[in-house]
């Protein structure tokens, strides 16, 4: 029904197309983190604009399905503010029901991040073993803040190296640590990062070993 010509072009844009997505899905993180500082040009207007209005939470929770609830107890004990951030309608009328401050999105969404002051943040804890999810979110807060504690859930020991060189304070990896035994740890030591760096090296030097 086309031309030979526009035939041929077409394959051609086709086979491009097809090779280049395969290595821009390969190196996404090493292409972002090059792009990174040039990319900030490009947020939209109605994410900056909302910097000014965001709350304030010491802690925050991204997903509540996997162990969230336990994180919620061990917050409620310390007495801060926090918020739980989750896309799960069916979480979020639970979270109505219990009088839980929430947020409603996806936790790589830069409006929904901006409605959180991460500068005052002190402990942020993502439950979703999403490596994307975890790579967005450990950039976005050590960018705003590095000082904040940051958890994460992975279920492989390579992403949590990576992880924890992006400067993760403490990755969870369910057959070495369960959530009871680090909620058990953060009621102990509360918000102190010194501590949390103490038990992260232990960590990255058990994962190394188990990777060499």
């Amino acid at each position: 029904m086309v031309s030979s010509q526009l035939s041929a072009i077409i394959t051609i844009v086709a086979i491009i197309t097809i090779a280049t997505s395969t290595y821009l899905m390969k190196y996404d993180d090493w292409i972002f983190r090059k792009l990174e500082k040039n990319l900030h040009l490009f947020e939209r207007a109605a994410t900056n604009e909302t910097q000014h209005r965001a709350k304030e939470y010491p802690l925050v929770l991204f997903g509540y399905l996997n162990g969230g609830d336990k994180f919620i107890k061990t917050f409620h004990e310390m007495h801060h503010r926090f918020v739980v951030v989750d896309y799960d309608p069916e979480v979020i009328e639970e979270l109505e029901r219990k009088h839980i401050e929430f947020l409603y999105g996806d936790a790589t969404d830069p409006e929904l991040l901006a409605d959180i002051d991460f500068s005052k943040a002190k402990l942020v804890v993502n439950t979703i073993a999403d490596h994307f999810v975890n790579v967005a979110l450990v950039r976005y807060v050590h960018r705003h803040n590095p000082d904040t504690i940051m958890i994460c859930y992975s279920n492989d020991h390579n992403e949590a190296a990576e992880l924890y060189r992006m400067g993760a304070s403490y990755v969870i990896l369910p057959h070495f640590i369960g959530s009871e035994r680090l909620n058990s740890f953060i009621h102990t030591h509360g918000l102190n990062k010194a501590s949390f760096e103490v038990y992260r090296n232990k960590h990255l030097a058990m994962i190394d070993k188990d990777l060499n």
